[in-house]
């Protein structure tokens, strides 16, 4: 991808979210584009800009609102015992070790009980969100771009692998590590909380709202709180478990993470709930085949959440960090998320991984995480096409991923990936594919 397709991503995700927004809200997530029927002759660009000046335009309360949430995730960073983990080494500050205090579980557990009070005081009902998601979605867009324009340039001095592109290198980052005051890291802070919190927030507020219109949540949007909330609560338990992925110790803090994590992850991916609760309202799958949907996601859940923390936790060893932490207990204890001594490749180029789920094939975890997203999107029926956004963008994204993931273990580890690739045939489903 070069400064053309940099650009690209950076400006589509802006009208994208909107779009969406009021196709849902207007015309019951119909795709809509000019000369619609459902524009009844209306333009298009009159009909959405109307609906946008006054659902979407920027208000000091949202804005005020998101930060005040950013701030007090801040605090708790600082505040909340956690453990402290020693990083990988960073290339880009050679070879140093950063060191990551990991208190996002007790800081989640917090953020609910937070919202919980707010809500049942009635000083902050959670269906506010909701009822308000245009100004959020503001809010979110002009922060999540303030930060990738403050860390560009903050970044200036540390810059590494520049292209001299203007376009590409403010989509990429200038520098890897950000830290703010009490030594708190900007990419797991934003990767971390930043994110999926905001995404649990705003289902349970379509949750929130559907109970208020109906009295009741629909098995669907029970679907949704479940799902979002078995995900959510795995990546805050699973915190130093992030601190040894590619993203964290390589990928630069550019706009793509800044705005992504801000904005893109909680406002584009909660579509599923927001559709429920707008479209569907009361309609909803019978309890059979939702307890099917529920089987077939803690199936794709436990072997997502095992086979990352049997790589993770195996890189953590073998980085050095105390088994004590490896071990760490946190809600829910999965079996055989940690493999004591696992089988693995040794070689000049290094150590590869190759047990536990590992095994079977060498990307199970890109599956069973898109038969996740496709799960949200089945929760919506079939009517359109907005609810599976995010999985076919997931999967666009994935496969982009497996092929630098490919080129890059080979390069790296050369006759040990072959040997690896010769032991695991598979990639993504176990004697298929």
């Amino acid at each position: 991808m070069g400064p053309i397709g940099a650009l690209f991503i950076i400006v589509v995700p802006h009208f994208l979210m909107y779009y969406f927004f009021v196709c849902i809200e207007l015309f019951q997530g119909t795709i809509i584009y000019p000369g619609h029927p459902m524009l009844k002759g209306e333009k298009m660009q009159t009909v959405f800009g109307n609906y946008l000046k006054e659902h979407a335009c920027f208000t000091t309360r949202s804005f005020v609102a998101l930060w005040v949430f950013l701030l007090v995730e801040y605090l708790l960073a600082l505040i909340l015992p956690g453990v402290y983990v020693k990083g990988l080494p960073l290339p880009s500050e050679n070879g140093h070790r950063l060191t990551y205090k990991c208190n996002a579980v007790a800081a989640w557990y917090c953020v609910l009980i937070i919202a919980g009070v707010l809500h049942y005081t009635g000083i902050y009902p959670l269906q506010t969100l909701r009822h308000e998601y245009g100004h959020y979605l503001t809010a979110a867009i002009i922060t999540g771009d303030l930060i990738a324009v403050v860390v560009y340039f903050a970044g200036k001095r540390r810059a590494v692998r520049m292209t001299g592109n203007l376009i590409y290198d403010f989509f990429m980052g200038t520098a890897v590590n950000f830290r703010l005051p009490g030594d708190i890291d900007v990419k797991l802070f934003a990767e971390c909380r930043n994110s999926w919190v905001i995404l649990m927030l705003l289902t349970l507020s379509c949750a929130a709202e559907q109970y208020q219109e109906l009295g009741r949540i629909t098995n669907n949007m029970g679907f949704m709180v479940f799902a979002h909330l078995i995900y959510v609560n795995a990546i805050q338990k699973g915190e130093e478990c992030i601190i040894t992925t590619w993203d964290l110790y390589y990928e630069k803090f550019g706009w793509m993470l800044a705005f992504w994590n801000t904005c893109g992850v909680p406002f584009l991916y909660c579509m599923q709930s927001i559709y429920i609760q707008t479209v569907l309202k009361d309609k909803e799958y019978p309890l059979p085949v939702i307890g099917v949907m529920v089987v077939l996601l803690l199936i794709c859940y436990y072997i997502w959440d095992t086979i990352n923390s049997q790589k993770n936790r195996f890189r953590m060893r073998r980085s050095g960090v105390p088994l004590e932490i490896i071990r760490r207990k946190t809600f829910p204890q999965l079996p055989w998320r940690f493999i004591e001594n696992p089988r693995t490749i040794k070689g000049p180029q290094g150590e590869l991984f190759v047990d536990g789920f590992y095994r079977y094939g060498r990307k199970i975890h890109y599956t069973v995480d898109l038969s996740m997203a496709l799960l949200w999107g089945c929760a919506c029926g079939f009517d359109s096409y907005i609810p599976f956004f995010y999985a076919s963008f997931f999967f666009s994204h994935l496969v982009d991923r497996e092929r630098r993931d490919e080129a890059r273990c080979r390069a790296k580890y050369g006759k040990m990936w072959d040997k690896y690739c010769e032991l695991v045939p598979y990639k993504f489903i176990p004697g298929i594919i």
